[in-house]
């Protein structure tokens, strides 16, 4: 799967979602290319 984070969107606020989620082993995620 992939996610396009448009750039209004905080990618913190996102980057924690995701490192909430694999911590509790809901999955896991790899990060493919940031661009600002």
């Amino acid at each position: 799967m992939a996610v396009d984070v448009p750039p209004n969107v905080s990618y913190k606020v996102i980057k924690e979602y995701l490192d909430k989620g694999e911590k509790e082993s809901r999955w896991s995620y790899k990060e493919a290319c940031l661009g600002q």
